[in-house]
């Protein structure tokens, strides 16, 4: 998802901090873990339609248990809500804009590296960093360039990136969601299964 479409779907940045519609009695930590873990040891096994299929719901596993775990600190009062959504919005123009001016990982790499390091300093921005920009980071970053290797880095960058960011400003189960992502994606840039994303 874009800037453009971020906008686009909410104008206000609310959607992105209201509750999802996953109902916390579906939070399993370790779920995500396990499925990576049984594709790994039976990948060899399946045909490549199973091993899509295994991949697709492993993915939405991950997305189904981030959310959850962001349910958790996302705003209950609307003056919160206000005040998040506008520095959201600062957020992912900051964020966004990058790739209107540069052209390849490494001028994009400087630019969100400084991002990063400012949302560890402050909470509410690295907060509003990882609650709106980074599964949309990591969505734009498989195609943003014509380059596969150079998308292969920056989903790579990004996704180590929001690992240590979010040990600064979320739970110890959104890192650990974080990390089994991290190894999800490895799979899936090993197998040029990035079009899953």
């Amino acid at each position: 998802m874009s800037k453009e479409d971020i906008k686009k779907n909410d104008q206000n940045y609310y959607d992105h901090l209201d509750q999802s519609e996953h109902d916390e009695s579906h939070f399993d930590l370790h779920k995500a873990k396990d499925l990576l873990q049984e594709y790994k040891d039976n990948r060899d096994k399946w045909n490549k339609e199973e091993r899509a299929k295994k991949l697709e719901l492993i993915e939405e596993e991950i997305k189904k248990q981030k959310e959850l775990v962001k349910d958790r600190v996302k705003p209950d009062n609307i003056p919160e809500k206000e005040r998040l959504s506008n520095i959201s919005e600062k957020v992912t123009d900051q964020v966004f804009g990058i790739f209107e001016h540069t052209d390849s990982f490494d001028e994009a790499k400087k630019f969100l590296e400084s991002y990063y390091q400012r949302g560890k300093v402050d909470m509410i921005y690295g907060r509003a960093f990882i609650l709106v920009c980074e599964d949309s980071l990591l969505s734009k970053a498989k195609d943003e360039y014509g380059n596969n290797e150079e998308n292969e880095k920056l989903i790579d960058f990004i996704s180590e990136k929001n690992i240590e960011l979010s040990k600064e400003v979320m739970s110890d189960d959104y890192v650990h969601l974080l990390e089994v992502e991290r190894e999800f994606l490895l799979i899936l840039m090993k197998n040029n299964k990035l079009d899953l994303l």
